[in-house]
């Protein structure tokens, strides 16, 4: 039971006014109440009330005074013109609610807690200050197997040692697109896409050099395979519904450039999903004459297809929509590099934006001063619209391996994410490289190690895909493994 003051206004969950006698005055002057058949079903108006006969000895508990059913609300002790009321008569909606039990810990835990904090803080704050103290080895981006691929000519295969009676590698590119994996085979003169299970789904090769598929007894293949003159494909891209592979012409097919005499001899080959050549992209569109030597093969998010070739002098950079239309073409010639001013500036990479209408520059400008020949790394953004230098972004020297003798270098420049992040990419030993995010105000966004197998020295090479996602291909003695990093969750994480 609740025992309630008589002519105050009930408020649940709320407290009663402080009575001005003591708890001794409460038995004389509780009438007795009157007998009266009470129907619980009955919807009562308000509060149900009834005298009681009498109150045994009040004994103190949680929230109040309690005594077989009755219920004293503090503050206070109660007072002449106390009601009782029956809990268990009231409406649902008036009852007033229970006190909430106690949520304070035990006093041993309280009073071992500090000590045992304490311990903790002691136990591992000193690995993590030591692993900060480490740096760049304390942090590592996961990476994730995907397949490898054996030595060998047949399909599926890449032969990177055996070239005509000499012994040397051979070379390979990589890229990615909807989770499949585009391979061009070098001087084995084949391309390959599989899925991420390492499964072959396209084949195209040159049949001088490679044996062609064997069919299965049913007759039946899951993949396709195609005949194709490949001579010495080179970078390959990937493209909705078709592939993109640089190779060579034929020799009656060469243009020489009259200003410095160096052979304009390289194309990009168009095949659909399933292999079937759809024709070439040369310096004027489809079906135009060859570029110079081609240094990288990019496709931007729109589907623009950007060639970027190098010649002794100047960096050319050919723009085509997604149909293979020309839309522009820059020359950057060396008098015209940013940071000339402070030094001799070399111009070592060329990419383009997958989004905006600019291209980024990785200079290294040696300074003039004599103390010094370490150049300085920046990374300058051309706006292709008004033809101006951005404000450069200077790079920080970065892999290295000072225990081991490897130092520190100015970082290669990987390319451009579709939300303006720059990735530049350096050496740290023959076991890891060191991957740094850079935003577009020139502040490091990430620093991490990527772990390689220390066998796969023969030959390395990475690919960049415009969300972010980074694979690679890493030859070893015996087979070659290609692997993917989920640098696009890291960048869509912060």
């Amino acid at each position: 039971m609740v025992i309630r003051k008589e002519n105050s206004p009930f408020i649940p969950g709320g407290s009663f006014p402080t009575a001005s006698r003591s708890i001794s005055h409460l038995r004389p002057r509780l009438p007795q109440p009157p007998r009266r058949n009470i129907d619980k079903r009955e919807n009562l108006p308000g509060l149900l009330r009834f005298r009681l006969p009498g109150l045994p000895r009040l004994r103190p508990g949680a929230g109040g005074w309690r005594c077989r059913g009755l219920h004293l609300r503090r503050p206070g002790p109660p007072g002449p013109g106390w009601k009782a009321v029956r809990p268990d008569l009231l409406s649902p909606r008036s009852r007033p609610p229970h006190p909430p039990p106690s949520r304070k810990p035990p006093r041993s835990f309280r009073t071992l807690f500090p000590p045992l904090l304490g311990a903790l803080i002691l136990l591992f704050l000193p690995p993590l200050l030591l692993g900060g103290c480490r740096g760049k080895r304390a942090s590592g981006l996961k990476h994730r197997d995907l397949f490898t691929i054996p030595l060998g000519t047949l399909p599926g295969e890449l032969d990177w040692f055996y070239r005509e009676g000499f012994r040397m590698a051979g070379t390979a590119e990589i890229q990615t697109r909807d989770g499949l994996v585009f391979l061009s085979g070098g001087d084995a003169g084949k391309v390959m896409v599989f899925n991420s299970y390492g499964d072959l789904i396209t084949y195209v090769y040159d049949p001088a050099r490679n044996p062609g598929p064997a069919l299965p007894d049913s007759g039946e293949s899951s993949g396709s395979a195609v005949e194709w003159p490949l001579r010495s494909p080179g970078a390959i891209a990937a493209v909705e519904n078709g592939i993109l592979v640089e190779d060579g012409v034929e020799n009656d097919r060469r243009v020489p450039n009259p200003d410095t005499g160096l052979l304009h001899d390289r194309v990009v080959l168009r095949f659909d999903k399933n292999g079937a050549f759809l024709g070439h992209l040369g310096r004027e569109g489809f079906g135009g004459s060859p570029f110079p030597n081609i240094a990288a093969l990019n496709v931007r998010e729109d589907g623009g297809i950007v060639v970027t070739s190098h010649v002794d002098d100047a960096w050319m950079s050919y723009w085509f929509d997604s149909s293979g239309v020309s839309t522009a073409t820059v020359r950057i010639s060396a008098d015209q590099l940013p940071g000339r001013e402070d030094g001799e500036a070399v111009l070592y990479d060329v990419r383009p934006d997958p989004v905006d209408w600019r291209l980024h520059l990785r200079v290294d400008v040696y300074p003039e001063d004599e103390g010094t020949d370490r150049p300085e790394p920046r990374l300058y953004s051309l706006d292709l619209t008004t033809l101006l230098y951005s404000p450069p972004v200077i790079l920080t020297y970065a892999g290295g391996d000072p225990e081991n003798g490897v130092p520190a270098v100015p970082p290669k420049y990987l390319g451009t994410t579709v939300d303006g992040t720059h990735l530049m990419i350096a050496p740290e030993g023959p076991e890891s490289f060191r991957l740094i995010l850079v935003d577009h105000q020139g502040r490091i966004t990430h620093n991490r190690r990527l772990e390689v197998s220390p066998d796969t020295v023969i030959y390395r090479r990475f690919g960049l895909q415009n969300n972010g996602l980074l694979s690679g291909i890493f030859f070893g003695p015996r087979e070659a493994s290609v692997v993917w990093w989920r640098v696009d969750r890291l960048i869509s994480n912060g």
